[in-house]
């Protein structure tokens, strides 16, 4: 035992502290493809074609497969015989002379004939004056190479963002420098895209299309999903490739596939573990309480945002998640709209509803009064609905829900009205004939019938809710195959029904005569019917 443990210690040499060379040149060995990964020709095909453009930008929101996109596009060049080399930037960088100390190793990378001066040193001279020398040996490179600057976002120092831009001037023909960023860099991108400099690869671009959600799950994890299970699933996820990998981790410790994929949402512990420690925890106080009270939006504009977090800058607010990718989708139109990756909603969502619930009913009562000052009825309803504000809702559902079912929303209608309690709806009794001609167009005549029959047993005077009623029995009868029923029923109807009251009218109309024209013919068809019948001789 003795023999073993002095053995140990002599085999085992001293564990030394890299130096500031060896920690800098770590950052630009390439990371390791992960696991799983599938090949994106379509994508590494458009970069490789593009030997026009000296910035190649690949903007994404976190966890959109920006650095696998560059390993692949880096694999492709490589093959192709055009030197590469790799940095991988962080915080650290933003200190000029660490980031000059990168930039010297980067070009020994491409250019091994160039005299190798320690990376240190040569930042201390680069502080002391000598940054064109630098530049100049980036421009001395012979022969085309690719750049490849990982987590760019990571630079916001105004003199490392400088020495970037000089770096890009002095670029030999035939280089290109290829950024992967989760913000919208300050590098004069209008001037490079207005000289055909600049190729820029955008979310919807490293979106996984369907088919790629398919061989990804197939394929790279070995997962054989039902073909309406990977639509699902790409629908809930938008393509976005950490969701389908953090998918594809659970999906492989269950057995049943298609009830995990039904009730994935963003409040699934692996989507909320991985937007709160890499998107939420870099983001400021100020902005992670504009998202979660926003979150309650379906889609928003800066004046919505405004009325509903009570401040007066959202304009700028949104300006900033656009260009820092935080997930959230302009729209267009103007003003803007917006809305966000419904994960990242889903997950907001969730997380307000922990941390303040009963924030959650006044945010959407400030969205439904916003919209109903908008002139836009149905998303009022739809806010004051998911606010469980249900007085307030019904007396906007009074106000428009016979403009609404005269306008064919029988659908809408009849989801809104399904969800209030009957005995709510006893006192709105237009409403209930509003909800009774919905369930007809939606789920057939006998609900909708049981409906009628109640209200009329309630002997209710309102007179708009007497004339819708005038006008459901014969309908429902007529959807019953009733026409007898119907022609009667409905031309009586027609007389007492009072003036005015043009949706039951019209209908009404429509249906009794419709139903008389049928049971004519087939009046006369029976006569008919038996005229041939008689004997030959009676002719």
């Amino acid at each position: 035992m003795l023999y073993d443990t002095i053995d140990l210690k002599v085999a085992r040499p001293r564990a030394r502290i890299p130096g500031p060379t060896q920690v800098l040149a770590s950052k630009l060995t390439p990371p390791f493809p992960k696991a799983g990964q599938i090949e994106r020709p379509r994508l590494a095909d458009l970069v490789t074609r593009a030997r026009w453009a000296r910035v190649i930008l690949i903007q994404a929101p976190a966890g959109f497969g920006k650095t696998t996109m560059m390993l692949q596009i880096r694999a492709r060049l490589v093959a192709n015989g055009i030197p590469c080399a790799w940095l991988t930037l962080d915080q650290a960088d933003n200190d000029i002379g660490r980031f000059l100390s990168c930039l010297t190793l980067v070009c020994e990378r491409l250019d091994p004939a160039a005299v190798s001066v320690p990376a240190h040193v040569a930042a201390q001279v680069a502080i002391g004056g000598s940054v064109i020398e630098l530049m100049d040996r980036f421009a001395g490179v012979d022969g085309p190479f690719g750049l490849f600057i990982d987590d760019f976002e990571s630079i916001q120092n105004p003199a490392v963002m400088a020495l970037v831009k000089e770096l890009l001037c002095r670029l030999p023909a035939g280089a290109q420098l290829l950024l992967s960023t989760r913000a919208v860099p300050a590098l004069e991108l209008a001037r490079l895209r207005g000289r055909g400099e600049l190729l820029e690869i955008q979310p919807s671009q490293l979106r996984f299309s369907i088919q790629e959600t398919d061989e990804f799950m197939r394929a790279g994890r070995g997962l054989s999903l039902r073909v309406d299970d990977v639509a699902k699933l790409h629908r809930k996820t938008e393509g976005w490739a950490v969701a389908l990998w953090l998918a594809s981790l659970a999906l492989e410790r269950r057995d049943e596939h298609s009830a995990f994929i039904a009730e994935f949402s963003g409040s699934n512990s692996a989507i909320a573990d991985y937007l709160a420690e890499d998107v939420l925890s870099r983001l400021p106080e100020d902005l992670r309480q504009f998202l979660a009270k926003t979150s309650i939006l379906g889609r928003f504009n800066a004046a919505l945002c405004d009325a509903v977090c009570g401040r007066g800058d959202s304009a700028a607010v949104l300006d900033e998640l656009e260009r820092a990718n935080l997930f959230v989708v302009p729209l267009g139109g103007d003003p803007k709209w917006y809305r966000y990756h419904s994960l990242l909603a889903e997950y907001l969502q969730s997380h307000l509803k922990c941390i303040a619930p009963q924030s959650v009913p006044l945010l959407h009562r400030t969205a439904s009064e916003w919209y109903r000052w908008q002139g836009r009825p149905v998303l009022a309803i739809e806010h004051a609905l998911a606010g469980t504000d249900l007085d307030y809702a019904l007396r906007l559902l009074s106000l428009h829900a016979e403009q609404l079912l005269a306008d064919g929303r029988v659908r809408l209608l009849s989801r809104w009205l399904d969800a209030v309690p009957g005995t709510l709806l006893e006192s709105y009794p237009r409403l209930r004939a509003v909800h009774a001609w919905s369930l007809a167009f939606t789920r057939g005549p006998s609900e909708a019938m049981a409906r009628v029959e109640a209200m009329e047993r309630a002997q209710i005077a309102d007179p708009d809710t007497i004339a819708h009623l005038l006008a459901l029995r014969p309908v429902l009868l007529d959807m019953m195959d009733l026409g007898e029923a119907a022609w009667s029923v409905g031309k009586e109807n027609l007389k007492r029904l009072p003036p005015g009251h043009s949706y039951p009218r019209s209908i009404l109309s429509n249906v009794t005569a419709n139903a008389a024209v049928r049971a004519m013919r087939a009046r006369m068809t029976v006569s008919s019917d038996l005229f041939f019948s008689l004997p030959a001789r009676l002719h």
